[in-house]
């Protein structure tokens, strides 16, 4: 007893947040519209230069024409971004509720044989592209991972997060790895740029052992871009503040302050930033004092 319609080869962009596309099945259920699909596709497009996209996905949503809300679960990350590399993620979704739109978790649409179940709580006015487990490897640079949000400004794609990792090493030679940093990322044209900052800081370097020190900023710049102090960029309810200006063409893994012991009772003290070229990690200092313990 299904009276449904369904479309196939939709497409629509969602207030200047995503495109969708894919096959969908419409129905009302009282005095509401509903639709599900199975293999659906949401991308942000910055242009021609870059996007974020989850295709192969579960998709519901619910209008009543007072309140919209939709999600997308379940499918396919991809990223295209200049100088990113291997980019995998283990979850994306996609989420967006009207200014005055709630949903519950367990929440669950049916068309004939067709459901989707709304797995978490979603509040009002949200309009998410998240990823969790998201990777990368940087150009040579840096590896990134943790769980990233993403949005469409203007014609740039930007991403934050507040629980990022990002790893500079030679495999058997020694690394450097920041964890739990809050994280910056900007994209669209000729620009990207993003930052690291605040964290947990490993060392692993043979005959160094690390004390404390002041502050630690990972960046990168691409020949084309430069930030200024305090630029700010926020997705949702998380806010991203870069701690300091970058010249273009940066790639930076910057410790300030920092404080090592030598295995010979040598302490360094200085600014340091660390870096790799093919197998040799190599690091460049300032301020740096030597001093020997005693």
């Amino acid at each position: 007893n299904t009276v449904a319609f369904s479309v196939t080869g939709f497409a629509a962009n969602i207030a200047d947040f995503v495109t969708l596309s894919g096959d969908m099945g419409f129905q009302k259920s009282g005095t509401d519209l509903i639709a599900v699909g199975n293999n659906v596709s949401a991308s942000l497009d910055a242009g021609v230069v870059a996007s974020v996209s989850v295709t192969g996905a579960n998709f519901g949503l619910i209008y009543t024409g007072e309140e919209t809300a939709f999600e997308l679960s379940d499918g396919s990350f991809a990223a295209n971004v200049a100088n990113l590399a291997s980019v995998s993620a283990q979850r994306v979704f996609v989420q967006y509720t009207s200014a005055n739109t709630t949903i519950s978790s367990g929440r669950k649409l049916s068309i004939g044989q067709a459901e989707y179940t709304f797995d978490n709580d979603i509040a009002a006015n949200t309009i998410a592209f998240s990823v969790e487990g998201f990777q990368a490897e940087v150009a040579g640079f840096v590896s990134l991972s943790g769980d990233l949000g993403f949005k469409k400004v203007g014609e740039d794609i930007i991403a934050v997060g507040d629980d990022v990792s990002a790893r500079l090493g030679v495999d058997g030679v020694a690394s450097l790895t920041l964890t739990e940093a809050d994280f910056g990322l900007l994209v669209g044209g000729d620009q990207m740029a993003f930052e690291l900052q605040n964290g947990q800081l490993d060392a692993q370097i043979a005959g160094m052992s690390l004390l404390p020190f002041d502050s630690v900023a990972v960046q990168y710049t691409n020949a084309n871009t430069t930030i200024t102090e305090g630029q700010t960029i926020g997705v949702g309810n998380i806010e991203y503040a870069f701690s300091q200006d970058i010249d273009a063409d940066t790639a930076a893994f910057a410790i300030y302050g920092f404080n090592v012991s030598l295995a010979n009772s040598v302490v360094l003290k200085g600014d340091f930033g660390f870096g790799k070229t093919g197998d040799e990690f190599y690091a460049v200092g300032n301020k740096v004092t030597a001093a020997i313990d005693v």
